[in-house]
Formats: structure tokens, sequence, C-alpha cells
């Protein structure tokens, strides 16, 4: 399972939501029954097919909310290197009383900023 490194949250007036992915190297594997697993709380998983995961983590409690009451969510996997749109789809949401622990290679709040701001991604 992947920690999504940098993704944007964005939702119009109508409440519909888009979740950005910027990987630092685009996903190789094809997109096939996309599910995003979600409790409500600040992480979700989305699994691009059967055996990749993406964990969006640190999920701001505003958009939390609006998040757990939609029905689906369309993913834009961007690259930032060539400044492109690569894949868009739609993922059903699947609602879970909680999510699993991610364990040891969980990447902190912290260490995300720190490692975005060294890539230039992020200032601080």
């Amino acid at each position: 399972m992947e920690q999504a490194r940098l993704y944007n949250i964005l939702i119009n007036p109508q409440g519909e939501v888009c979740i950005m992915l910027k990987p630092l190297s685009p996903y190789e594997s094809e997109i096939s029954n996309p599910e995003i697993v979600y409790d409500g709380g600040e992480n979700a998983v989305l699994y691009r097919n059967n055996k990749d995961a993406v964990i969006l983590d640190y999920i701001p409690v505003e958009e939390s909310k609006i998040i757990f009451s939609a029905d689906k969510i369309l993913f834009v996997e961007y690259d930032i290197k060539s400044d492109s749109i690569l894949r868009e789809y739609f993922a059903n949401l699947v609602k879970v009383k909680k999510l699993m622990d991610f364990g040891e290679d969980f990447v902190s709040r912290e260490e995300l900023d720190s490692q975005l701001s060294q890539l230039g991604l992020i200032s601080k």
C-alpha cells in the first residue's frame, strides 16, 4: 500500500468531490473497479484495482464530512513532471466503521512536509 504524498481535494458548489492525485512518479498499473474505503476520519484508502491501494492521509475535517456523504468521487491522476492529466475515473465510496492501522510505514505529517519541501513541492 502506497501513501499519497501530494493530493488536492476539490469540491464544487453542488458538493461533488474531486481528488487530484499527484504522485512523484506516475502510477503504472491500470484502473479496474476503483473504490475508496472511508470511515469519515482523517485517512481513506483508494483501491485503484485489486492489487494497488493508495492511502489518502490527513484529510481536513471540513472536507471529510463532504467526502463521507458522497456516493462516488472523481479521481484525477496528475503527472507533476509533465504538467498533464494521466487518468480520470470515478471511485465508489465504501463506508466502514473504522479503518485499519497503517503501521510503521506510515509517514507522519511532519515527515511528509519535510520531504515535499526538500523536493520543492511546498514552501515552508
